[in-house]
């Protein structure tokens, strides 16, 4: 080897050239089969205000975004380019927003909605200080029930079928 092409070498160690990562792993790509990927954002915090969204990124398309008492659901499940159906999508995202009112009261908003179109929006009231429980990025089996957000004895979820 010539002196040129071992510095060469040696430049390119120290350089840290990037490793390329398995299939499947790079943060928007699509999560293994029969997972979900979650993407945690806080959007802001401010002693008035925190809010955060999630990107879900599924390998299978969801239907219709439902809220009822606290809980987001997703539902009419089907494979990923499906020929047969219409009208569901693999990206949706999930906000949950809290709004200092007076005293110890805060407003919550949960808020889910899909590139489809479709959104279902719930609000409500509690006491506490508000809390997140979904801070980082995870990769989640289905199906998949997960807790966000606390806002006193008040949860919110987030349920995924299979």
């Amino acid at each position: 080897m010539t002196r040129l092409a071992f510095l060469l070498v040696v430049a390119l160690l120290l350089a840290g050239c990037p490793r390329p990562t398995p299939k499947g792993t790079e943060r928007l790509s699509s999560p293994a089969a029969g997972s979900v990927r979650v993407l945690a954002v806080k959007v802001k915090e401010t002693p008035e205000t925190l809010h955060y969204q999630w990107s879900l990124l599924g390998e299978r398309n969801w239907t219709v975004p439902s809220i009822s008492e606290g809980k987001a659901s997703l539902s009419d499940v089907y494979k990923l380019n499906d020929p047969t159906k219409i009208g569901g999508c693999h990206t949706w995202l999930c906000d949950v927003i809290f709004t200092k009112g007076s005293g110890d009261d805060w407003q919550w908003e949960l808020r889910l909605r899909g590139s489809n179109g479709k959104t279902a929006t719930e609000t409500g009231t509690g006491s506490g200080t508000p809390e997140i429980l979904v801070k980082d990025d995870q990769d989640t089996k289905l199906a998949a029930d997960i807790s966000l957000a606390k806002l006193g004895e008040k949860t919110l979820t987030l349920a995924i079928p299979k």
